[in-house]
């Protein structure tokens, strides 16, 4: 399939998802024969078939599981314009997001809640020249090491993003999930140094991921905490190797959402999310990829944009811990949001 066949997708406004695996450098499409999709209202309902899955922060009845048939699965060659346009940021209001801190802060000391995350959104209006196929294409080009998509339904709109996140990867028995959190920008030069309050956020999300393993029976092992990069930023990572047989998708419902972009307690700060954090995330912090009956390729949807008419929206968030300041968890969606950002430019 050629780029002017995904042209005619865009044109025709049928559903499908392009993506590209991590230092991978082939481009695939998935899509459904008819160009349709279906609604699940649980990951639980994902059936044991070959399907592209793009799920929400939290299931609603606004925003429930997609899932995409692939029935066509096919290599594409594309290539990379320039043309991306220019934006016209609209204010996003340090006030509502210092508002939203307090509560959450509050929230932390008051019930004895170990970690929340808060997130905000962004948005611009689209003037000229801009093209979601040439935003894919830009940050295939630009970050080599993460997992870059397109993906599109009447039902959700244009979604793009990068993510260098696994949730959940594997097939015959073997999966790897991991432990990312703590966030700083890259220095020029220096020994990078991590403070207690990004080591104590990574450690409680590896405390979470351990004991799903453990409730789950899976055997697995684990590396120690290192560096990883993601576009200009460095995070904490422990990477979990483990066995399971059988009843992936319960494990997957209870990996998602992780705390990296939830909280702890799980449930509880997801209700808490949804009702205080100010915005409906939709498919930000949910997962995406691909799931066979033989395994899966799932990741957590982090650096990435909605693209609605003329308007383009930049998520980003940040652990809370009882230690945090509101200045420096700011920053940190500042920095987070330049991942996306930048291709713009």
């Amino acid at each position: 399939m050629a780029e002017s066949d995904i042209l005619t997708l865009l044109k025709e406004q049928k559903s499908f998802a392009l993506f590209r695996m991590p230092n991978g450098t082939e481009v695939y499409l998935c899509m459904q024969n008819d160009g349709g999709f279906s609604r699940l209202e649980s990951v639980l309902e994902l059936p044991r078939a070959n399907m592209f899955v793009f799920a929400p922060f939290a299931v609603s009845a606004k925003c429930p599981v997609i899932a995409v048939s692939t029935d066509v699965y096919e290599r594409v060659s594309l290539s990379t314009s320039n043309a991306y346009g220019n934006l016209t940021f609209k204010s996003s209001s340090k006030g509502d997001y210092a508002k939203a801190f307090e509560k959450f802060h509050r929230r932390l000391k008051a019930k004895g809640q170990q970690k929340l995350v808060l997130s905000r959104k962004m948005s611009a209006q689209i003037n000229t020249g801009f093209s979601p196929l040439n935003l894919f294409c830009k940050a295939a080009e630009s970050y080599k090491d993460s997992y870059v998509y397109l993906f599109y339904t009447p039902a959700t709109g244009f979604w793009c993003g990068s993510t260098m996140e696994v949730l959940l990867s594997g097939a015959k028995g073997r999966y790897i999930t991991m432990s990312v959190a703590g966030t700083q920008q890259k220095k020029e030069s220096g020994d990078v140094v991590w403070d207690v309050k990004n080591r104590n956020e990574q450690a409680l999300v590896s405390d979470f991921i351990r004991d799903v393993l453990r409730k789950e029976n899976c055997r697995f092992s684990e590396s120690a905490p290192y560096t990883t990069q993601a576009g200009n930023l460095l995070h904490l990572r422990t990477d979990f190797t483990f066995e399971k047989d059988e009843n992936v998708l319960r494990l997957l419902a209870s990996l998602y959402p992780t705390p990296a972009v939830c909280g702890i307690p799980q449930r509880d700060s997801q209700q808490f999310i949804v009702a205080n954090e100010g915005y409906n995330r939709e498919y930000y912090a949910g997962f995406l990829g691909t799931i066979s009956p033989e395994g899966c390729d799932l990741f957590v949807n982090l650096r990435c944009v909605k693209i609605e008419g003329d308007e383009i929206s930049f998520y980003a968030g940040g652990g809370i811990l009882p230690q945090s300041t509101m200045e420096s968890e700011w920053d940190e969606t500042e920095a987070k949001m330049e991942t996306m950002k930048q291709l713009m430019r």
